[in-house]
């Protein structure tokens, strides 16, 4: 294959060329584009040593900074990849990081940068305020002085209402600066006075009552309004308000889709008994099925919506449920490959089931823990089985030593090495009475027409 092709196909690929293929300005040039300046790594010392081509993959990225000791005292070179990559700063010299213009541009293009400057700047208003633009967590970083100016936390307040936690104390009895802070992030009401912490209006703004003082949280575990505002914020206080609204369909509602396990648990044997609160619940979260009535657990349409959601939510149906099979079936045909782990959950005629541990394999696709999983949960005649013995053979040959039985294994093994030629494999669908539609494979003419339940 040509070079070209191939470094196009892997990028990666260049550590293993030669000297010379590494010394091509346009190999390397090529590769960095692909795959970023920090691609430079591979160049040989002498193109790492051209300041001219240097300088030219540095302004495509700064990551390539990382990779050229030579150049990390250069002002020209430092100060262009920190324009294109702020953080590149902590592989600059020390005289670079206590040089203005840098620490400047740095900061400009990514705030965190200020963390590998000289400590000098974090008494720099103007250094600290570009920071804070692109950072506001910056203002963690500023002298205790900074910390004081009111313009430098009106900013990052404004900007996050978290860095409320880093300001200076006399700011968080600010009633002004307190509310610019949860007007961006509600849960900066943590970090204020406790004098504002018991503010009804500031509390009922922020929407998260765990943080309130404790006669505002009796009081407000009461307000309707107050609880729908912070579950629709994600806190979850459902233990927090008790009982009082446990039977509320408006709250219900909102619960479900931020706490829905937590939420069927807390709420009313009458909720819990209605079914399409029910559906609404395994539709967001498969394993809340654990928390509805007894009754609707035997409903196929809930049971089925539960294991599409998770597939592990299986431990919570019902085995006599009618088309149980059904539901194991839908449960093992997951679009995620660890999720095949759930097939423990089912009962031994379900994991003696030919189809079932078929649709599990297909979508463990060749993933060595999940076909591990699938055949220890799997029946002592699922190990003997023909059918599953080549599927495993030829989807994990490590696996297929481990847990297919030493006879049928070699039985397999043999038969496909008389085969000239293994890719002439077809796959027929076959009925049986039962109208389960079955996938037999045909090698070459010859039929495996052995039952599949044997």
């Amino acid at each position: 294959m040509d070079i070209w092709n191939c470094i196009t196909a892997d990028p990666e690929q260049i550590a293993m060329c030669s000297a010379a293929t590494r010394s091509s300005p346009s190999m390397i040039r090529y590769v960095c584009q692909l795959k970023g300046s920090g691609m430079i790594q591979y160049a040989t010392c002498a193109l790492k040593s051209d300041r001219a081509f240097v300088r030219e993959i540095v302004k495509t990225g700064g990551r390539a900074l990382a990779h050229i000791p030579l150049f990390q005292d250069d002002d020209d070179i430092v100060g262009t990849a920190v324009a294109a990559n702020g953080m590149m700063l902590c592989h600059a010299s020390s005289r670079l990081v206590s040089l203005r213009k840098i620490v400047v541009a740095a900061c400009r293009q990514d705030g965190r940068s200020i963390i590998w400057a000289n400590p000098i700047f974090r008494d720099d208003f103007e250094v600290m305020m570009l920071s804070i633009q692109t950072w506001p967590r910056g203002i963690e970083f500023a002298s205790r002085e900074l910390r004081c100016n009111e313009q430098l936390v009106r900013k990052a307040l404004c900007l996050d209402g978290g860095t409320l936690k880093y300001v200076d104390h006399q700011f968080r009895s600010r009633h002004d600066l307190v509310s610019m802070a949860i007007s961006s992030n509600g849960a900066a009401l943590q970090y204020a006075s406790t004098t504002l912490q018991d503010d009804e209006r500031l509390v009922k703004s922020a929407a998260y009552l765990k943080f309130a003082s404790e006669r505002l949280r009796n009081t407000l575990k009461f307000d309707k309004k107050a609880i729908i505002k912070a579950l629709s914020q994600g806190e979850n206080i459902l233990n927090f308000i008790g009982s009082y609204f446990n039977d509320d369909i408006d709250i219900i509602n909102i619960g479900i889709q931020y706490h829905t396990q937590g939420l069927l648990k807390w709420a009313h044997e009458t909720i819990q008994n209605t079914e399409s609160l029910a559906f609404l619940c395994v539709s967001y979260e498969g394993r809340a099925l654990e928390h509805i009535g007894v009754s609707l657990r035997h409903n196929l349409r809930i049971a089925l919506r539960a294991v599409r959601s998770d597939p592990h939510a299986l431990q919570f149906v019902p085995t006599d449920l009618p088309n149980y099979r059904n539901v194991v079936l839908q449960a093992m045909d997951t679009k995620i490959a660890t999720n095949v782990t759930a097939l423990r959950h089912t009962t031994i005629e379900m994991r003696s089931d030919v189809v079932i541990i078929k649709r599990a394999l297909d979508s463990a696709r060749g993933w060595a823990n999940g076909v591990q999983s699938i055949m220890c949960a799997a029946a002592p005649t699922i190990h003997t089985n023909k059918f599953i013995a080549f599927r495993i053979i030829t989807q994990h040959k490590q696996a297929a030593h481990k847990y297919i039985d030493a006879i049928t294994h070699r039985s397999v093994v043999n038969a496909m090495s008389d085969m000239q030629n293994i890719k002439c494999l077809n796959l027929r669908p076959v009925l049986r009475n039962d109208d389960i539609q079955r996938t037999v494979y045909i090698f070459v003419g010859i039929q495996w027409l052995e039952d599949m339940q044997q």
